[in-house]
């Protein structure tokens, strides 16, 4: 007999009806990957609680709990409940400058993207990032930044570092892989999710390999 994964529901579950149980499910299924205990301790809404949610055992959930989800992931509060909405999870997050895919990035040469609070690994890792790389003072020798104390340009600087494998993949296959869509707040043609998924797996993978030196950065003086 198969052991349920840590985390996940045990069994296969019906189909959502309820509008909520539908936008928590996808949320949850999108940024976690089904793990709600991952989400649990990611937006602080208890475990069991949250479970419910997702299952469908609760339908008419406390306006706390989805305040929380709603702050902890940018999206609007209605979102959980209004079945006008669009299903797909809205877009909004970090703000990030790359460079274009050809001729040199420049204030009217580069390209706008988002990293959505639903992408949260790399949301955490960019955090932690900045907050190290800040308390540096600028200088040649400074990770990532340098000498540079421009918010659009340490912006570029650390979207290029951090997407640096889509960035690398696009030269390798001159197609355009970074997600630039025209309506952040909809996603209603489903490519925005698409674009969390492959974020989250970038974050993951930062995650595991920066830890160390954002220490390094902070204890360097």
């Amino acid at each position: 007999m198969k052991k349920p994964r840590v985390g996940r529901p045990p069994a296969k579950l019906a189909k959502p009806t309820a509008v909520v149980t539908r936008r928590v499910r996808r949320l949850v299924d999108i940024a976690h990957e089904g793990n709600i205990n991952e989400a649990s301790r990611v937006s602080g809404v208890p475990y069991a609680t949250l479970r419910d949610l997702y299952s469908g055992r609760s339908t008419n959930p406390n306006v706390n709990t989805l305040t929380m989800l709603a702050e902890k992931y940018e999206i609007f509060l209605t979102w959980f409940t209004d079945a006008a909405q669009a299903e797909n999870i809205p877009m909004s997050g970090w703000l990030a400058y790359v460079p274009p895919r050809t001729g040199v990035a420049s204030r009217t040469n580069r390209r706008e993207t988002r990293i959505p609070f639903a992408a949260w690994p790399l949301i955490s890792v960019i955090r932690d990032l900045e907050a190290a790389l800040l308390a540096m003072p600028p200088a040649r020798d400074r990770p990532i930044y340098g000498a540079s104390d421009d918010a659009d340009d340490m912006n570029l600087r650390m979207s290029s570092f951090l997407l640096s494998p889509i960035l690398e993949a696009e030269k390798k296959t001159n197609k355009e892989l970074i997600y630039i869509g025209h309506d952040f707040s909809s996603n209603k043609d489903g490519a925005g999710e698409k674009w969390i998924s492959e974020l989250r797996i970038i974050g993951q993978l930062w995650r595991s390999v920066l830890p160390g030196a954002i220490g390094g950065m902070r204890n360097s003086d």
